[in-house]
């Protein structure tokens, strides 16, 4: 009876933690306010996924309650109706949808050791089922939500019926050992490492989930991350002489200036194809420094490599990547970075403010970085957050800017590129392209909020042989212009509003007004958008 009682006091305060994977946009903004209001840069703020700092107080509806006790196996169902009189950013195409998501949610969690540096043993599993009706069809896109950095999908296909559908679905899963001081976590998730809402430059979750392993060492000063993750390379795997090519040219672009070869290829690649890829690998490792409870520092490095085995250097979690891939060769695409948190408890108008900001280096030269001719391509992030009351309600401001010149995240050989499922594992708009955002959001009790927000974003109007043609002055160390050929935008004015109804049932209401170039079959038009959530946090 006495280990039993210890057992739930332990549960209450530690063993029933588990691991946030995905979280509600309301919880990311609370967690922000939090750390505005204490002064301190909380996990959360800069690495997903994290622990769970308290039981979630939502208590959704657990299908084994009655059978298993003390959350050794909860099952919880999710549901959502969404309508969208514009198409969610589907495709290219404007027209009204419905969008349907029945799923389910397994989780377990399990003590290991049982005293004050308390281990335990943490499990899940998500699976979401979509279906979208259209009322028109949108052509079989080669990606859905191209340009919606909200969602992102590794796989769907046309329904049969009713025939303007799509059929998609996502799923993730994992099972961590946790403590206060290491998680070691196998499975498929999303990972997001750095401190911007709108995305990261090196690894953020605006991409499908990734089949990873992720080991964080954590202390009050320092938090080490290592992470080794497959990426789906979108490139079919062909044997070069069924295209008549060298084996050395096999992974370059320039075979797919060749329109015949190239169109044999893809002109199946729809959801409904099917056909192996080329292997495609992201290692990553960083060290954030918690200089001050108020001031952080984080610096890493980032290596894409595909096409081959994984080398054993890159599964050493502490070995430099820079020296490693320099020894095989320097074949592989290497990416080097830091960003940093800052937050004034008074700044403006004594008001808690937050300041960050990232910088990525593709390749760097260090005794020439202040050239003319080099080769350091750097691309850059700046954010801003500030907290205010507005009738006792808290109101947070961000701002943040994203700029990425054409020559950041390009590699000579495109089994390189840092892309996953054909979605960007860095910042979600890509290279050649800039962002600008601004919200404010108003949290009107524990579970609802308004938000208003502008987006605006700066595409490359560049055609794939431009890029090549690019890619050819890039490594010539010929300057390109910023967007010097145009550029294709998407502008978003939002508001949302959301609410819940009863214990996990949120209502969203949200009315955008799009202007765009380039990207849809209206440049101009209104979004109106009803969402009913069970469980489920987009």
């Amino acid at each position: 009876m006495i280990n039993f009682l210890f057992f739930i006091l332990i549960c209450s305060q530690v063993f029933c933690q588990g691991l946030v994977t995905n979280s509600s946009y309301v919880n990311i903004i609370k967690n922000e306010v939090n750390s505005l209001m204490y002064n301190k840069i909380s996990d959360e703020l800069f690495i997903a996924p994290y622990i769970q700092k308290n039981p979630d107080k939502n208590k959704h509806l657990n299908l084994t309650a009655k059978l298993i006790k003390n959350q050794r196996l909860i099952i919880e169902p999710i549901a959502s109706i969404r309508f969208s009189n514009s198409g969610f950013e589907f495709s290219e195409k404007n027209t009204k949808s419905f969008w349907f998501t029945p799923g389910i949610k397994i989780k377990s969690i399990i003590p290991i050791v049982n005293n004050f540096k308390s281990i335990w043993m943490y499990s899940w599993t998500e699976f979401y089922k979509h279906s979208s009706i259209f009322e028109h069809g949108l052509n079989n896109p080669h990606q859905l939500f191209k340009y919606n950095p909200n969602h992102s999908i590794g796989f769907y296909t046309s329904s049969i019926e009713p025939s303007k559908g799509y059929d998609f679905d996502e799923s993730q899963a994992g099972i961590s050992i946790l403590s206060n001081s290491f998680e070691l976590v196998f499975g498929k998730f999303k990972t997001s490492f750095g401190p911007f809402f709108r995305g990261n430059l090196s690894i953020s979750n605006n991409s499908p989930a990734l089949d990873q392993v992720l080991v964080k060492l954590k202390d009050e000063k320092f938090i080490f991350s290592y992470m080794i993750a497959s990426l789906d390379s979108n490139l079919p795997r062909f044997h070069s002489e069924s295209l008549g090519l060298e084996e050395s040219e096999l992974f370059t672009d320039q075979w797919l200036l060749d329109d015949s070869i190239f169109d044999s290829i893809t002109s199946n690649y729809t959801g409904n194809a099917r056909f192996s890829s080329w292997e495609r690998y992201v290692a990553y490792h960083r060290l954030d420094f918690k200089i001050k409870p108020n001031l952080r520092l984080g610096v890493y490095e980032k290596i894409i490599f595909g096409g081959r085995s994984i080398p054993l250097s890159y599964l050493i979690p502490i070995l430099p990547f820079w020296s490693s891939q320099h020894e095989s060769g320097d074949l592989d695409n290497l990416m080097i970075g830091f960003d940093f948190d800052f937050i004034s408890s008074k700044c403006m108008n004594d008001k808690p403010c937050r300041f960050y900001g990232a910088i990525m280096m593709d390749e760097w030269a260090p005794y020439s970085t202040f050239s003319k001719d080099n080769r350091n391509w750097f691309a850059f992030q700046i954010g801003f957050s500030k907290l205010e009351k507005f009738f006792s309600k808290s109101v947070l401001f961000k701002l943040e800017y994203t700029k990425i010149p054409s020559n950041v995240y390009n590699h000579r050989f495109i089994i390189n590129e840092p892309k996953h499922h054909g979605y960007n594992l860095g910042f979600w708009s890509g290279n050649h392209s800039d962002d600008f955002f601004l919200s404010s959001s108003i949290i009107l009790n524990n579970d609802s909020y308004i938000n208003f927000s502008y987006e605006n974003t700066r595409f490359t109007n560049n055609s794939y042989i431009d890029r090549i043609n690019d890619l050819e002055n890039q490594y010539n160390n010929i300057s390109i212009g910023f967007l010097e050929n145009g550029y294709n935008k998407r502008i978003k004015t939002n508001i949302t509003y959301s609410f819940q109804i009863q214990t996990g049932i949120f209502f969203d209401l949200g009315l955008s007004s799009f202007n765009t170039k380039g990207l849809y079959s209206k440049n101009d038009f209104y979004d109106f958008t009803i969402k009913i959530r069970y469980n489920i946090f987009k």
